[in-house]
């Protein structure tokens, strides 16, 4: 990980933070869970009443922890999690949210109506992640070489098009008839064409291999030019398409665009692993949408619907929205269907224009997006329900994983408002106690000194020389920056470093505070293999503050310090109403942060040009 200069709050800030830094560990600790469930088994490192925490609780726990939410020592940064102290300040943790946990649950937080429908909702959603996530993130993290290449061989490709829209697939059927029976395409258009006419004035279109969604694009180039595609469903409508020619583009050499390829091709494989598994719910509930009731409901959606109000600039009202505008006669037709639990579930055109009347304007289906995008807006709502009932039927309601998820997130809820709650503390503060308080902590308030300057991060030692010899001859910064750098918050920043504090950290903020002003410094190790180079152009000293300009913040400081105390006197006193017992000599045996969470990479990392 590249080591950028980071902010170390100064001895005033530490200080300040340190009591909000460790609630806010606590809360981060709720994640975790509690005792009894996935995870546990292993040695026993600690009891807290009846609940056991074990190693491999602990282990579980703490490898859902990123390293900036590790516990912090006095310098502000994360500790060592392989060494004795790091874990034993987690287990405290741990025992801060058991004892968190069971007086709110005592005292009857867990049954909170609140609580309860939030684990509803949390299970449904912690349980649709799990499945997307076995169904199409886990697959398309893996990418073979014959898909990749498959890439690589099409890139460049440019096919030009032209098209008709249809409102329905039947008519996209008969247009595609007709232009293959040797009509002329402008006559093609003029009677089955149902979208707009771009500002052009005609229906062609470029298509550069790679651009678009695989679904609209493959048609395109599995066709002979001068071929006709199928129809083609997009949420715009049904597509029959013309390709009238293809060239080929510039290609870049397949390892400069390796890093490129390989984020398309998964974001590609992502998108066509969702569309085929809702192809496949849809189909297994037999989803039904009726094209007779779909155009009468998209013919009676309101003309041009706003949506913000130019004169309020705020969301128009429901009492100013149109009705969707259906026939009586039209209200019985059936809309849609599917099956759930056995059951045909069937609604028709009146059923959509009840709900449809109760949307709010950001709700609603518009007209603008044709058929195609109300058939979407439509399956989509159902698609809801039907993907819901999928991860019942799979057994993610069940799944160890998704249960553990939802157990922290409700204790983490839980443990919030119980922590809101219950500390208690006098908030007054008189003004001699402010001005006690700053007599005693005044020198942690002085300001740090803080440079300002510019920074190049090359690939590599030799690249970093190299920018460092161009700087010194009278090369400009931005050329530099632009040719060399290889991180991209540096490039962004055209190279600018902007009030740097002494009490950062990193080799960045090493070096910066090594130079003096307007010198250019030697290239430094920068992290990551990557070296860098930096120049001072200000520094702007350090110096002290008066009661005045930080009387807030002291202030500030004051509560938190003793909010942090009353929530210590009440852990103390939970502690001995439920009994703790510790067994740190067993902390050897529990793996460390990085143990648990380094993953080996397959092969080398792909540079990104």
């Amino acid at each position: 990980m590249l080591s950028m200069p980071r902010p170390l709050s100064d001895r005033r800030a530490r200080a300040a933070a340190a009591p909000v830094l460790f609630v806010a560990l606590v809360a981060l600790a709720v994640l975790a869970g509690c005792g009894g469930k996935q995870g546990d088994g292993g040695v026993l490192l600690a009891t807290v009443g009846d609940t056991e925490i074990r190693s491999g609780y602990y282990e579980d726990r703490l490898k859902r922890f990123t390293e900036d939410e590790l516990p912090k020592g006095p310098d502000g940064m994360p500790m060592d999690m392989a060494g004795r102290e790091g874990k034993s300040e987690f287990l405290t943790t741990l025992i801060h949210k058991e004892l968190m946990v069971g007086k709110a649950t005592q005292l009857g937080y867990g049954s909170d109506q609140r609580i309860v429908e939030a684990r509803k909702a949390l299970l449904a959603y912690e349980a649709g992640l799990a499945m997307w996530s076995d169904v199409v993130g886990n697959p398309a993290n893996t990418l073979s070489n014959e898909e990749v290449d498959a890439f690589y061989a099409n890139l460049g490709r440019q096919r030009q098009i032209r098209y008709v829209i249809c409102n329905s697939e039947a008519d996209a059927e008969a247009a595609r008839a007709m232009a293959a029976g040797g009509a002329d395409w402008d006559d093609v258009v003029i009677r089955y064409h149902d979208g707009s006419v771009p500002t052009s004035g005609t229906l062609e279109m470029l298509i550069p291999w790679g651009r678009f969604d695989p679904k609209f694009e493959g048609p395109i180039f599995a066709v002979e030019v001068g071929g006709l595609t199928p129809p083609v469903w997009t949420e715009y409508g049904w597509w029959i398409i013309r390709v009238d020619s293809e060239q080929q583009g510039q290609k870049p050499a397949r390892e400069e665009a390796l890093a490129r390829i390989l984020d398309i091709t998964r974001n590609r494989k992502i998108a066509r692993l969702r569309e085929d598994f809702r192809a496949q719910v849809r189909a297994r509930y037999k989803l039904v949408v009726e094209d007779e009731a779909l155009l009468k409901c998209w013919q009676g959606l309101p003309e041009k619907e706003e949506m913000i109000d130019p004169d309020t600039n705020q969301a128009v009202p429901q009492d100013r929205l149109l009705p969707l505008a259906v026939a009586p006669a039209d209200l019985v037709l059936p809309f849609y269907s599917y099956v759930l639990d056995g059951k045909e579930q069937r609604f028709t055109l009146g059923d959509y224009k009840i709900r449809f009347d109760r949307m709010n304007t950001f709700q609603r289906p518009k007209k603008g997006s044709m058929m195609g995008g109300l058939r979407s807006h439509i399956v989509n709502e159902v698609d809801q329900g039907l993907l819901d009932s999928e991860a019942r039927r799979l057994g993610y309601y069940e799944n160890p994983e998704v249960l553990t998820k939802v157990d922290i997130k409700i204790e983490e809820m839980m443990v919030t408002a119980f922590y809101g709650e219950i500390v208690t503390f006098d908030d007054r503060i008189s003004p001699e106690q402010l001005q006690a308080y700053w007599d005693e902590h005044q020198a942690e308030y002085a300001r740090p000194e803080r440079r300002t300057g510019r920074l190049v991060l090359a690939a590599d030692e030799a690249k970093a020389r190299e920018a460092h010899a161009l700087l010194s001859g009278g090369a400009r910064w931005l050329e530099i920056v632009g040719t060399y750098c290889t991180d991209e918050a540096n490039k962004r920043n055209a190279g600018k470093l902007s009030e740097v504090p002494a009490n950062s950290t990193g080799p960045v903020r090493d070096a910066l505070f090594a130079a003096a002003q307007g010198q250019l410094a030697e290239p430094f190790p920068a992290g990551d293999g990557r070296w860098g180079v930096v120049q001072v152009d200000v520094i702007v000293p350090g110096g002290p503050v008066t009661l005045l300009e930080v009387s807030e913040a002291v202030g500030r400081r004051i509560k938190a310090e003793r909010k942090e105390q009353a929530f210590q006197d009440l852990l103390a006193q939970w502690a001995g109403e439920f009994g703790v017992e510790r067994f740190d000599d067993n902390l050897d045996q529990v793996k460390s942060w990085k143990e648990l969470t380094h993953v080996e990479a397959p092969g080398p990392a792909v540079p990104r040009n």
